[in-house]
């Protein structure tokens, strides 16, 4: 008898986790961000400073994946990266105010994203769980990208002014 994949969890998870993160970067990329980078924010977001391991024990990925995202960041001046005083070793990243500026935009975002596919959750329970990670993978595949909240379209409008001022 041959397996479907459909009858696992994971295979429900693993397609809405993708789904979702399309459309967490279609609408943070109005703000200038993608979902990778986002998630780097988050980290940050809560403390001071944080040293890459750290970074990298919250979000599970790799170094070199981990040093391309901070790099752009940098880049963007979203962040500050610098090594220990007592380690240097240790490579230090903390947000810059630009960074920090961008926490209330990038939540509504995911308050607004999260609202939209919150009516497609018909059952909590676990028993229904695959059932209902179905419906809401399909549901959440018809569904078209709700409007930028004011906040990020506050930064969607200046970012659009400084591109046109340099060209």
């Amino acid at each position: 008898m041959q397996r479907d994949y459909s009858e696992f969890v994971s295979y429900y998870v693993q397609n809405l986790s993708k789904m979702l993160t399309y459309r967490h970067n279609a609408m943070l990329e109005e703000i200038g961000l993608t979902y990778s980078q986002f998630r780097i924010l988050c980290s940050l977001w809560g403390s001071e400073e944080k040293t890459q391991n750290e970074i990298l024990k919250d979000l599970l990925i790799k170094p070199a994946t981990l040093t391309g995202l901070l790099v752009t960041l940098e880049k963007k001046g979203l962040i500050v990266r610098h090594r220990g005083e007592n380690d240097g070793r240790s490579k230090y990243v903390h947000l810059t105010e630009k960074g920090m500026a961008l926490h209330k935009a990038s939540f509504d975002i995911l308050d607004t994203l999260d609202k939209q596919i919150s009516d497609g959750i018909k059952d909590p329970c676990r028993d229904r769980m695959i059932a209902c990670l179905s419906d809401l993978l399909a549901y959440t595949n018809e569904l078209d990208l709700p409007e930028l909240p004011a906040s990020a379209q506050a930064i969607k409008d200046d970012l659009e002014r400084n591109t046109t001022k340099t060209k």
